[in-house]
């Protein structure tokens, strides 16, 4: 089971857990200890800009961790993005499409349509240092929100 909250400055905690429960059963309710390991960032605010970027461009991530970006694309067609040594294979897009590789959702451009069915590989993110950019196929804009983060 895997908890997620966010605080009003931008931190958040990711809760994993890590074993076996036993649910205690009374006469009206049910308990269980659970143990958590706890494992906090904080968005860096330069991370949260959103930036358009063109194809060979270099990103560094001066968090220290690795960042999970939102990335938004205008094109169509099959379009490959290379980000470092990952890559993000897209097939059949239509208009565009935005992968939030944070919450690893796949939507349309404008956010209401499901877009799982032209993803062909899995959500990549941006280790720590430098990243170069690019991308084949029919695009007309990418932008960026590198979202970089540390440990806190």
């Amino acid at each position: 089971m895997i908890l997620s909250c966010q605080a009003i400055l931008d931190i958040r905690i990711e809760l994993a857990y890590l074993g076996n429960f036993e649910v205690k059963k009374a006469t009206d309710e049910l308990s269980a200890d659970l143990s958590f390991e706890m494992m906090p960032y904080k968005y860096l605010n330069g991370g949260l800009n959103s930036q358009t970027i063109s194809s060979g461009t270099t990103l560094t991530n001066s968090g220290s961790i690795p960042a999970l970006p939102l990335l938004k694309i205008t094109g169509s067609g099959d379009i490959t993005v290379t980000l470092g040594s990952q890559m993000v294979s897209l097939k059949g897009v239509d208009t565009g499409i935005i992968l939030d590789c944070d919450s690893q959702l796949c939507t349309s451009l404008d956010g209401t349509r499901t877009q799982f069915d032209k993803l062909y590989s899995n959500f990549p993110n941006l280790p720590v240092g430098n990243t170069k950019i690019s991308w084949s196929g029919t695009v007309s804009d990418f932008e960026i929100t590198p979202r970089w983060k540390v440990r806190t």
